[in-house]
């Protein structure tokens, strides 16, 4: 067998070991959302509830004849950027180390779940390593090409994921600049900063103009200001607003303020919130795009929604959980409808899978998951103490990318959406992956000191 053979029996396998668990389920796992992800990618119209990257996605590998081309895209694409992780970060034996390190975090961790599911949320890690290994690895044009056309992909999937990778590589570059004296400044990295820079102001102008070209407003979101009142809903501003101004009762929600629900998708989804008796999706919204405003402008009021994003933030940071996002959704759901109408020769496999029959649990994984966190960051912490990073540029680049996303992504799924664990434990995998490189690297210099001193 052939080297060039070998490598590719090497991936294929090392890709299945990312998708466990849809082989485990018996069919690819799905979300609430994924019905509309799916209808949408098959006449490409844009959705009032999300962006078109994904739906995008869909359409390329699925074509309305199985979803599980798109879980085995999205896994193949996690599966290559661990590699090139390994293989920037690991001098030796990079094979055996990367099929270890994807089978442990694919028995241990979310990045088998999510990998294996029809939902935009693998892209929060896949958006993060995409960052590292294009300002890290320079030597193919072709791959160049492929990292930046990921990049659009995923900022253009999910506001969260575009303002976590301008964040992100702002927080690089301001790394390297402080560390100019000790690190030279590649141009090369400069350069693919100012690409990434120009990659996220395009992807911002992408949706509303996409919007625009199909026949509704230039903005990015028919129902942000829906979205946002649930969020000031959740987190007590609106409430604080309401009693301060409903003295005039100018404001169709003052009828509600005792009673408000105390979480966005009860707020947004259920039948007998306020929210579909002030209007609804239709004739709620100069009334909260006004309480918005004055929220945003208001001193008093903007620092306490900052002072509550940043308690959301802490709160997202140590939730971690699995299962929440991968509850049963059975007859009359809109995924289930989707795949009867588009893909019915498919109906039957998603009828017998375990998640359609309540049949999935998460407490082994989710005890590990968490165990596992936490050793990490004690691991990356007395690395850090010991200066073991010192001289390593592309390492020290790697935990600035991963910690900087981790955090971002926390406090922007906290401060504007839900304090949901599937926003966390998507992209919180990538922490473990950052322990593991460094004990190998770690046990790596170990061997050649006892070595030498053999």
């Amino acid at each position: 067998m052939n080297r060039k053979t070998q490598q590719i029996i090497h991936f294929v396998v090392s890709t299945f070991l990312l998708l466990i668990p849809a082989f485990y389920n018996g069919y690819p796992l799905v979300f609430a959302d994924t019905g509309q992800y799916v209808l949408s990618s098959v006449d490409l119209i844009p959705p009032s509830t999300s962006p078109m990257g994904y739906i995008f996605f869909v359409r390329i590998f699925a074509w309305n004849e199985s979803l599980w081309i798109v879980i085995f895209a999205q896994a193949a694409i996690v599966n290559f950027l661990i590699y090139k992780t390994v293989k920037i970060l690991i001098l030796h034996n990079r094979h055996l180390y990367h099929f270890a390190i994807v089978a442990f975090l694919s028995i241990f961790t979310g990045a088998s779940w999510y990998s294996s599911q029809i939902m935009p949320d693998i892209f929060a890690p896949i958006l993060v390593l995409s960052i590292f290994v294009f300002l890290n690895y320079h030597k193919s044009l072709w791959m160049n090409i492929g990292l930046i056309l990921i990049l659009i992909i995923t900022c253009i999937s999910h506001f969260t994921y575009l303002y976590t990778c301008f964040l992100t590589s702002f927080v690089f570059f301001v790394f390297l600049f402080y560390n100019r004296k000790k690190i030279p400044m590649p141009k090369i990295i400069i350069n693919k900063l100012i690409g990434i820079f120009l990659i996220v102001v395009s992807s911002y102008y992408f949706t509303p103009t996409y919007n625009y070209l199909h026949g509704n407003d230039f903005n990015s979101s028919k129902i942000k200001h829906v979205l946002l009142m649930a969020k000031l809903v959740e987190n007590g501003v609106a409430k604080e607003f309401l009693d301060n101004n409903c003295h005039e009762n100018r404001y169709c929600l003052c009828d509600y303020k005792d009673n408000l629900p105390t979480n966005p998708p009860a707020f947004v989804w259920r039948a007998e919130s306020p929210f579909f008796k002030t209007g609804g999706w239709s004739n709620s919204k100069l009334e909260y795009e006004e309480i918005i405003s004055i929220v945003f402008s208001d001193p008093g009021y903007l620092s306490m929604f900052i002072y509550k994003g940043f308690i959301s933030t802490i709160k997202l940071l140590t939730i971690n959980e699995l299962g929440s996002s991968f509850s049963e959704y059975r007859e009359n759901s809109t995924i289930y409808n989707v795949i009867q109408k588009e893909m019915p020769h498919e109906l039957n496999e998603f009828k017998n899978a375990r998640q359609y029959n309540k049949k999935l649990s998460f407490t082994f994984i989710n005890l590990f998951l968490n165990l596992f966190l936490v050793l990490s960051v004690i691991i990356i912490y007395f690395s850090f103490r010991k200066g073991f990073f010192k001289g390593n540029l592309e390492l020290q680049s790697l935990i600035i990318v991963v910690i900087s996303a981790v955090i971002f992504n926390a406090a922007i799924s906290g401060s504007f959406s839900a304090i949901a664990p599937r926003y966390q434990s998507r992209i919180s995998w990538l922490v473990i992956l950052v322990a593991l490189i460094i004990l190998i690297n770690y046990f790596s210099k170990f061997k050649t000191i006892f070595h030498a001193k053999k």
